[in-house]
């Protein structure tokens, strides 16, 4: 790692990317720009097709006309619902399910309708707060491309017609077991389901049920087995933990588990003395990652160099005194940097030993995690850092789905229910699932969305949405949770309990019926049921915790050459959320890439190829051949590319379809996470990548403020002092605000991991648009919160910061100086509010922005808007009509509610009442809002510490938001930094 002294005395050691490194004419233009080229309507129209894709899924989220009467007649209550006091919404806790994982949530509900999804503080995955994937997941709900009722061969059909025809199907499989039925399931972690499992296998107990995602990364289970047998599951406790090194675990980031993790792993990176310390991370990668990003060491290697890694850690560790077994040789070809650094990190686990922790992304080879565990037993760690518990739920295996694939084949299957997912498009291309399931003579497909599995199905049954659901789920740690619906089913849905139910009894039930009478049979009482809904969680007994078997390590050879390790996406995940268009537009946090999913390179591997940003390369490997774009990712390994999972759709609504590129028949049986490349092409052709890493750049001035934590103790005003300028004075009269609220914001840079969850968070709260890839490319996306990132170092080992930047609520608003309307205006509280009202759209204020925080809406995103995405809008905000400046309010719709409460209760609104939506939403508690006036809020305190900085301070401008500075807490006896695998 470099040396940090005397980094904040210049942002010149800062870039966003290799074109403004290198000072590529291009980017200089684009920077240069105030607006873009062609920045009106009408030199840029939008084809009526175009505006059409937008408004399918989320752009038409900015809702209903503003400052415009509706002309239809509206109709109120006959008889008002009990206990409904209009405009005041109601929250109900309920959960979500990402795999076998489950995050608990507190549900916004307007009216019957649910609005705006937040974190449950009493469920121990969520802890208050959520991600992008759980905020996203109320656009879903309204997406009119779902699929609204059952249909055989394209014909619109009844679920009663559906049960019929099972029941009929079922009687027939009694006379051989339910020998020729096989069950194709996506995985789960839910007791009921599990029950009805049961049911259904004892009623056919030849049947087939085999469990298949798409992402498959399941190494972990097959290498951590108990003795009473069994697989285990690896559970982190990041706040016991002082030194921490990752494996290609990305717990800060795409883990399913990720809130939790950044919840404890924060906890231990908040500084407020110079007495305080912090912990230490160390990654091993081969593409960044938001763990990466956060790193005070981080190491760049190939994915399949992972294990060799590890075993040389383990070499040392025994040098030190430590009792890893049979160890393989590693290789000795390391560089003399990577050996120090291998070697300086074994020393700070064995330092901190009972205090530090290993942790190994799920998709690294079960060798890897079998010794991860040995290692972490061999350093005190079980039990008080990592703990590993029996397996619930259950775990995808694509060697099963091939099993069955062999089945299908030998014409042993006459009946084939897929339950979720898309597999013919996720499997392996050489099972050839698409033309064995099209010659069987039943196949049914449950799912939300029509796909390319429905597509070669009889039956298409549609999927309730878990906002419309009852059901219940157990976390990892044996805490369990229900599933409430907000809602009634929109369409003729149903959901996977009332599925499960059916295919296990023949019967159509409600899914109340059926958790209900599930619970009475294994729950307590009915208040117990009762307070289970209230609070969204109950313990029937925490799992106790296990000792994996690991012994004896294999010698496993790196493949050598080219690489291609396949990854989740920050957008689509694994596929699953490719539909929605929130995630798709919000920039990956690494990339800063929009609505694709180019190939990460190095630098050294695109002057090798001599390609650029864009470029596309022909990609073939033993299973299959893609031709795709690259980008070229600082910090990335080389002789290996990571491509991301679950775009090139062609059967998907209009939104997804062809949106990026299809990496899965890169995939085989044994190659489902890493694969060799055969042959890598250059080709001619470039495209233009969706990218905003140069959008908003204000250059040359010094944004970032950084340092060590032991330069932080000598120095401790380094952030302040970062910026020398004469004093300040002002042509305008001061504002003055000597009464009533002033409100603020501190945002810690330490603590941000830079996961987005705001930016989607603010979204989903203030009913912004998406705009689509054309106007991202052409640097018009509509978001209220970027978040900067900022590359330092050498361009193929450089270390990352990240940034939120929003209106900060300047009190010397150069904004408010320039606007001829007086659209832009402070109040006395401190807001910079915008009276949507007067805009004319001169875009003066933009001009004069020194932050370039301010959107112009340049398209009417709101015309021909579906109906039922209008019910996503949040009632407590105006919408927007063409041709207006946005941007953030502090969210003063919440401001105004909390105000209004506490003036009906005769009292001030207490520090805490009021949260943001990106307050609300960080998993980290990087950001704080409150009364500046009250010396006792804590966001008077946050400023009153010593690497509280202000952006831009020397304007004069007196911005509301201020940071506290980045600081990481380097090993001083680790090398400088200069070498790769």
């Amino acid at each position: 790692m470099m040396s940090m002294e005397n980094k904040t005395q210049s942002n010149d050691l800062y870039w966003r990317s290799l074109e403004q490194k290198e000072g590529e004419k291009s980017s200089m233009d684009f920077l240069h720009r105030e607006f873009p080229e062609g920045a009106s309507e009408l030199s840029s129209p939008v084809s009526r097709r175009t505006f059409v894709q937008l408004m399918g899924a989320s752009a038409g989220l900015a809702g209903m006309v503003a400052c415009r009467m509706p002309k239809e007649k509206i109709v109120p209550y006959v008889k008002s619902p009990e206990h409904l006091v209009p405009g005041k919404p109601k929250y109900y806790a309920t959960a979500m399910t990402l795999g076998t994982q489950s995050y608990g949530l507190l549900v916004e509900s307007n009216n019957g309708r649910p609005t705006k999804i937040e974190g449950n503080p009493k469920h121990p995955s969520s802890l208050g707060a959520t991600n992008s994937f759980a905020q996203a997941s109320i656009l879903s709900l309204y997406d009119p491309s779902r699929s609204k009722q059952p249909k055989k061969d394209q014909v619109e059909q009844t679920w009663e017609t559906f049960a019929s025809e099972w029941e009929t199907l079922c009687a027939q499989a009694k006379k051989n077991q339910g020998a020729k039925i096989a069950i194709l399931s996506q995985t789960y972690a839910s007791p009921s389901l599990d029950h009805h499992r049961d049911v259904f296998l004892a009623a056919y107990p030849k049947a087939s049920w085999v469990f298949f995602d798409g992402g498959e990364q399941s190494n972990e289970s097959a290498a951590l087995t108990h003795r009473s047998g069994g697989s285990l599951r690896t559970y982190l406790n990041l706040s016991k933990a002082q030194v921490v090194l990752s494996l290609e675990s990305d717990f800060l980031g795409k883990d399913v588990d990720s809130v939790r993790h950044t919840k404890e792993f924060s906890k231990n990176r908040k500084i407020e003395s110079t007495k305080d310390s912090m912990n230490r991370l160390y990654v091993v990668e081969q593409s960044y990652s938001l763990t990466g990003a956060n790193a005070d060491h981080r190491l760049p290697v190939p994915s399949s160099h992972i294990y060799d890694v590890l075993v040389t850690v383990a070499q040392q560790l025994n040098r030190l005194g430590a009792s890893v077994a049979s160890l393989p040789k590693a290789k000795a070809n390391k560089t003399e940097y990577q050996q120090s650094w291998i070697s300086e990190c074994a020393a700070d686990l064995w330092a901190h030993r009972g205090q530090s922790l290993i942790t190994v992304g799920k998709h690294q080879p079960k060798e890897v995690h079998a010794l991860a565990a040995a290692i972490n037993m061999s350093l005190g760690n079980q039990n008080k850092t990592v703990f590993y518990y029996k397996t619930l739920g259950h775990e995808s295996s694509v060697m099963d789905l091939h099993a069955l694939s062999e089945k299908l084949q030998a014409g042993q299957i006459d009946t084939l229910v897929i339950l979720g997912g898309n597999p013919v498009f996720e499997a392996p291309t050489r099972l050839n699932l698409a033309s064995l399931i099209s010659t069987i003579a039943n196949t049914i497909h449950f799912s939300h969305q029509c796909n390319e599995t429905t597509k070669v199905c009889h039956w298409h049954l549609p999927q309730s949405h878990e906002l419309e659901s009852w059901g219940d789920v157990t976390n990892v740690d044996g805490t369990r949770s229900l599933i409430q619906p907000l809602i009634q089913p929109l369409f003729q849905t149903k959901s996977r309990l009332e599925m499960w139910a059916l295919l296990s009894s023949n019967q159509l039930r409600s899914g109340y019926d059926l958790l209900t009478a599930f619970a009475n049979q294994h729950g307590p009482s009915q208040n117990f049921w009762r307070k289970s809904l209230i609070e969204g969680v109950y313990n029937t007994g925490i799992l106790p915790p296990m000792t994996p078997e690991v012994a004896g390590f294999p010698k496993v050879e790196p493949m050598e050459g080219i690489v291609v390790r396949f990854e989740h996406s920050s957008a689509t995940f694994d596929g699953r959320f490719a539909e929605n268009t929130w995630l798709q537009e919000a920039p990956d946090p690494m990339t800063k890439v929009s609505w694709e999913n180019p190939a990460l390179i190095s630098p050294t591997m695109a002057k090798d190829l001599g390609v650029k940003n864009g470029q596309w390369i022909s990609l073939e490997t033993d299973h299959g051949q893609i031709e795709i774009p690259v980008w070229i990712m600082p910090g990335h390994a080389r002789n290996s590319i990571t491509v991301h999972l679950g775009y090139g759709r062609e059967v998907a609504n209009q939104n997804t379809k062809g949106v990026g590129f299809n990496v899965f028949p890169l995939r085989s049986l044994t190659s489902m996470n890493l694969t060799q490349v055969k042959n890598i092409k250059a080709l001619s052709k470039v495209t233009t990548i969706a990218s905003t890493q140069n959008h908003g750049s204000m250059e040359g001035r010094p944004l970032v403020r950084e340092n060590t934590l032991e330069e932080f103790r000598k120095h401790p005003e380094f952030a302040k002092e970062a910026v020398e300028h004469p004093p300040l004075k002002s042509l305008w009269k001061e504002h003055a605000y000597e009464d009533g609220y002033q409100w603020g914001m501190s945002i810690d840079l330490t603590s941000c991991t830079g996961c987005n969850a705001c930016t989607v968070a603010c979204q989903s709260e203030n009913n912004i648009p998406v705009v689509g890839k054309e106007q991202v490319i052409n640097g018009r996306e509509m978001n209220w919160i970027r978040i900067d990132r900022y590359f330092n170092g050498p361009e193929e080992d450089p270390m990352v910061v990240h940034q939120p930047v929003a209106c900060v609520h300047c009190e010397n608003a150069p904004c408010e100086q320039v606007c001829p309307v007086n659209a832009t205006v402070h109040d006395d509280e401190g807001l910079n509010t915008m009276v949507y009202n007067r805009c004319i759209g001169t875009r003066y204020c933009s001009n004069n922005c020194p932050y370039k925080v301010r959107r112009f809406n340049f398209f009417n995103y709101t015309k021909d808007t579906p109906e039922l995405m209008k019910m996503a809008n949040n009632p407590d905000v105006t919408i927007r009509f063409r041709g207006v400046m946005e941007k953030c309010t502090y969210c003063v719709q919440r401001i105004a509610g909390a105000k209004q409460t506490a003036k009906i209760e005769d009292r001030k609104v207490v520090d805490g009442e009021i949260t943001t939506a990106c307050q609300q939403v960080c998993p980290a508690d990087a950001i704080v809002f409150g009364d500046l006036s009250d010396p006792n809020s804590r966001v008077s305190k946050r400023k009153k510490l010593e690497q509280d900085y202000e952006m831009l301070a020397e304007l004069n401008i007196k911005p509301r938001t201020s940071y506290l500075a980045q600081l990481r807490n380097p090993n001083p006896k680790m090398p400088s930094a200069g070498g790769q695998a």
